[in-house]
């Protein structure tokens, strides 16, 4: 059932992932899975960091070059999770899975940690 349950997810990941070709959304997206600022996040894709504010904050669309460096981010990070560097950015990434939208997700990872606990107690 957990097996399930976790393939279930992450095609709903997926799915949500491929309908997101907003060019801020995928900046962001790549933003968040690192735990750095603003700064160091712009020296990693050659921006400054009033330029990464902007993006963020939706006020500027990035350029082609720097889109392609995000999605190489969020694909680098998905085929290698082990790159996610710490709890931190793991925690970031789960506080967005709020509303109903996301309820399978959340009820999925608590089912997965769970067992985790339990087997890791045994």
């Amino acid at each position: 059932m957990l097996y399930h349950l976790i393939s279930n997810s992450k095609e709903m990941v997926k799915k949500e992932k491929a309908n997101n070709t907003d060019p801020n959304e995928i900046f962001r997206q790549a933003f968040d899975l690192y735990d750095e600022k603003q700064n160091d996040f712009a020296a990693r894709v050659g921006a400054t960091q009033p330029q990464v504010s902007k993006y963020l904050n939706k006020k500027l669309v990035p350029p082609s070059k720097i889109i392609i460096q995000c999605m190489h981010i969020i694909h680098t990070l998905e085929v290698f999770p082990e790159s996610c560097r710490s709890t931190a950015v793991l925690a970031k990434r789960i506080k967005k899975l709020n509303g109903d939208k996301h309820k399978a997700i959340r009820k999925a990872l608590t089912m997965m940690v769970d067992a985790y606990e339990t087997s890791a107690n045994e």
